[in-house]
């Protein structure tokens, strides 16, 4: 609770301090009544299926009216390329809601909740951080749905506008890779930084905070314990500073645009994604892919430790042209 004293005139040129009382009060999952939450998950899973379906027009409908301030097309730009994750998904259920309930707010703040019902808030892991405006009721949905090669969520921000439930901000994230959730990669990596591989340590810790990550207006606890890690971690030398990365291997040099741990086939992938002038000569691409296979996998012989897969993709990024080269680790050097 936060008190915050506002002057206010009074007659004959005195003025008085009013206190006013700033409320917030979150509620996790069923510790709001069924009946009461029942309305809004459907007017939440409504949206994540439309999305789901492309049925992007429908979704825009489902918006607050401060987002559609912004015009429908650029709506439909933020999406489309969710399309291609969305298509394979199965049906989606609720996994977390967050009701919040404020008052005397004037501003835009952040509300702490309880990551699960009655549960404890004295870690850090074991709280929620929602975004709330300067209304009474407000709700945060985790939603999940399941693909090939991970679990895709999708988190929704919903309110009242004015009477009906629409959507204030949403986001829409992996949150497995191949099974392995952002808590397997911190494990991983703490396992990897004591052996002393710096280069697997980073990787992982990396994905593991993609995978933490719910967006700009739902952070889990666990994703700012993973940031104060992240910050204290050594950085191998080929992964300091900002990408592009410029790796010289002899007389070889690499404009490396990406590192990344991804799935690839249910198995858990370590993918380098560099820079060339032309991905048309498919042969001359694929050897010089092959090139860095080779010379990265000398100096990390550890890293096959972690990773079942190595991809090297070339991206023309003039024409945004890919062309990928795949190779299981028992085959490399």
């Amino acid at each position: 609770m936060v008190a915050a004293l506002v002057t206010t005139p009074i007659w004959a040129g005195v003025q008085a301090q009013l206190l006013t009382v700033q409320t917030d009060r979150c509620e996790t999952d069923d510790e709001v009544a069924i009946k009461d939450r029942m309305p809004i998950e459907q007017a939440a899973l409504r949206f994540a299926d439309d999305l789901r379906a492309a049925k992007v027009s429908e979704a825009y409908e489902q918006l607050t009216k401060d987002l559609k301030q912004a015009p429908a097309e650029r709506f439909h730009e933020a999406v489309r390329p969710l399309a291609p994750y969305l298509r394979n998904l199965e049906s989606l259920s609720v996994v977390h809601s967050y009701a919040v309930t404020s008052s005397g707010w004037k501003t835009d703040h952040t509300v702490s909740c309880s990551a699960v019902a009655r549960g404890s808030t004295k870690e850090l892991q074991d709280r929620v951080f929602v975004s709330a405006r300067p209304v009474p009721k407000q709700v945060h949905f985790i939603l999940e749905g399941k693909a090939p090669n991970n679990a895709v969520w999708f988190v929704l921000w919903l309110r009242p506008d004015p009477t009906d439930w629409k959507v204030q901000g949403f986001h829409v994230t992996a949150t497995t890779i191949v099974g392995k959730s952002a808590s397997d990669l911190v494990a991983m990596a703490r396992e990897q930084h004591r052996k002393g591989h710096a280069f697997n340590a980073a990787v992982l810790l990396s994905g593991a905070s993609e995978l933490a990550y719910r967006g700009r207006y739902l952070e889990l606890g666990t994703w700012r314990e993973i940031q104060k890690e992240l910050k204290d971690l050594p950085l191998p030398e080929e992964l300091r500073g900002k990408p592009p990365f410029k790796w010289q291997f002899g007389t070889s040099s690499f404009r490396i645009l990406t590192v990344r741990a991804v799935g690839v086939d249910g198995k858990l992938a370590l993918l380098l994604s560099r820079e060339t002038k032309s991905a048309d000569d498919a042969k001359s691409v694929e050897d010089e892919n092959r090139l860095l296979i080779q010379e990265f996998a000398k100096g990390h012989r550890d890293y096959v430790e972690v990773f079942d897969v190595i991809v090297v993709e070339a991206v023309e990024l003039r024409n945004k042209k890919t062309f990928r080269t795949v190779e299981d680790t028992r085959k490399s050097p």
